[in-house]
């Protein structure tokens, strides 16, 4: 943002506003979409390079995968506060529950192959 300047009549620049990943120019709302796309929506990274393509923006899997990385460790604190707060606990509910698991190819996955997720939260 650039305002003048009331008595000299120059020209100031406000400072760049912390960006989460320094010398990026991906903000916290395109890296939060991309985490969000892979983790909870399930799209893997080609196909959100896919989806950027179809809008006509470029961003190669590569480049996304190493926000990934970097996001992780930014949100390693966060995690090791979770992780803290969950083994405090008295007592940790688990839920194991099966799911059908990609093995390469389409035989091995018919005759069902599984393997398990593992859901785990304190009880007050």
């Amino acid at each position: 943002m650039r305002f003048p300047g009331a008595t000299y009549r120059t020209v100031r620049s406000a400072e760049k506003p912390a960006q989460p990943i320094e010398k990026s120019t991906a903000g916290a709302g395109l890296l939060a979409q991309v985490i969000v796309a892979k983790w909870a929506d399930h799209q893997p990274l080609n196909r959100q390079e896919n989806i950027f393509a179809r809008h006509g923006v470029e961003i190669s899997r590569k480049t996304m995968g190493g926000w990934m990385a970097q996001c992780a460790a930014l949100l390693d604190p966060l995690w090791n506060a979770a992780k803290k707060e969950l083994f405090s606990s008295h007592v940790i509910g688990t839920d194991d529950t099966g799911v059908k698991v990609w093995t390469g190819n389409w035989i091995s996955r018919a005759r069902g192959a599984s393997g398990l997720t593992w859901a785990i939260r304190d009880i007050p």
